[in-house]
Order: C-alpha cells, then structure tokens, then sequence
C-alpha cells in the first residue's frame, strides 16, 4: 500500500523519487486538494492518505510552491509531557509548535 502511495505521489510530482520522504509529499498534497491531515504519528497520516486516494482519481500535480516544515523543540521528559503526548518523540513535536506548508 504505501509503494502505491509513494508512486502516486510521484506520478503527480509530490514526490522526485522512492528515497525521498514520504510525509512532506503527503502534506504537500493534501494541501494542494483542501485536505486536513494527520501527521503524527506518521502511519495515520498514511492510512488517511491511502483512504483519500481510493477515489476516482482527478488529483492536482504538484505546482512546486509549498515547503513542509516539521519543527522539533526540545524534549521534556516530565511525567506530565509524556502523558500528554504519549511519547518522548511526540513531546518534540508538539513542544516545536506543529507542521506547517510555507
């Protein structure tokens, strides 16, 4: 499943080839087609993205214009950041204000 999203993307241009990541793409072109998307953890955002790509295709090429940013802040390994977020890597990502297109 995720060969075939990965191939999508780059028949659409998301993405330049298989080595490159997989989650700017995704957000990229939800984006591009008024999609919200879960980003963490990375595997919903994939399960979204397969479920959304299970209709008939009409989807935008990629025009270029969005940069992914995915900012990390520091880790806080209190008892209370962990059972907010759930895990350490969680906690970095919420602590660096959440993804957002640019």
């Amino acid at each position: 499943a995720v060969d075939t999203l990965r191939s999508t993307l780059i028949d659409l241009e998301y993405l330049e080839d298989q080595e490159q990541p997989l989650l700017p793409a995704m957000c990229k072109f939800a984006a591009s087609h008024a999609l919200t998307l879960t980003v963490w953890p990375k595997h919903l955002a994939i399960a979204q993205l397969l479920k959304v790509l299970e209709a008939p295709p009409s989807w935008k090429r990629n025009d270029h214009h969005l940069v992914f940013v995915l900012p990390r802040g520091k880790p806080a390994a209190t008892k209370k950041w962990l059972q907010e977020c759930g895990s350490l890597k969680a906690v970095e990502y919420v602590r660096g204000g959440g993804a957002f297109l640019k």
